[in-house]
């Protein structure tokens, strides 16, 4: 099992923000836990490892100034036992996958960055 916890300010807020490569799409990491934990200010997930057998992972890098201009990519495998193996990715690297599902304050936080991630 691999724990992730994110905070839940949303993309506007100064975090990491996790989602898993399956074909050509983004689906946020909730939707492979087998379990949900919201606390406060945070939310816990936890995730079977085989679940993401052979997929990559992309870490979205948020401030509080707006979405940061680079995106991590690393297997589920390097993940789960915390290898320094990551490829930084430019944040328009993204533009290469359908994100499948985001928030409508997440959307315009990628309209103030004049991101092409997504057609909005």
């Amino acid at each position: 099992m691999v724990r992730v916890t994110e905070h839940k300010g949303g993309l506007t807020d100064s975090a990491f923000y996790y989602f898993i490569i399956d074909g050509n799409k983004l689906f946020h990491i909730s939707n492979y836990a087998t379990s949900i934990e919201d606390k406060r200010v945070y939310v816990e997930y936890e995730v079977d490892l085989s679940r993401l057998n052979g997929k990559n992972n992309i870490v979205i890098l948020t401030s509080n100034s707006g979405i940061d201009c680079e995106a991590w990519e690393y297997s589920a495998l390097d993940w789960y036992y915390k290898s320094k193996r990551i490829t930084k990715r430019p944040f328009s690297y993204l533009n290469n996958f359908e994100f499948e599902y985001l928030t409508t304050d997440e959307k315009n936080s990628f309209k103030k960055t004049g991101s092409s991630i997504i057609s909005l």
